[in-house]
């Protein structure tokens, strides 16, 4: 059974990141975020971070070993960051991906034009510069 708690990034959780090509270098700027560890016993098997720009937040850097790809975890982790974005006053979610639109359309995330992005998602580095212009852009009220 995977348990799932708040984390520091430590090596473990920027070697999952960086193996499923999630960018990293923007991680220890400072900015205000918030991240989750999924465990089995005690190997790292997902994680996932919110970024805060209240009242709205970016969830990003959802990764998940191989080992765990397709078993729920993933889903599982965006259901965790969704409560501690809602705890920290997050009122609409947003998320940039390149890859995994499926899950998150599945998670209940819609498509938006990054037009629609508030002033502090569009100044985000992750989303100002990071994440290509083809990423999609979806949003999620909590």
């Amino acid at each position: 059974m995977t348990t799932f708690t708040p984390i520091t990034l430590d090596a473990d959780a920027l070697s999952l990141l960086t193996a499923a090509g999630l960018p990293v270098a923007d991680l220890e700027d400072g900015m205000s975020r918030v991240f989750v560890g999924g465990y089995e016993e005690d190997e790292l098997v997902g994680v996932v971070g919110v970024e805060l720009h209240l009242p709205a937040g970016l969830l990003r850097s959802l990764a998940v070993a191989r080992s765990h790809q397709g078993l729920g975890t993933g889903a599982a982790l965006v259901r965790v960051a969704e409560r501690l974005a809602a705890d920290a006053g997050v009122a609409e979610l947003f998320l940039l991906t390149t890859t995994a639109a499926p899950l998150f359309e599945r998670c209940g995330y819609r498509h938006v034009a990054r037009i629609e992005a508030p002033e502090s998602i569009r100044t985000s580095r992750q989303f100002a510069g990071i994440c290509p212009d083809t990423a999609a852009f979806m949003v999620k009220r909590l």
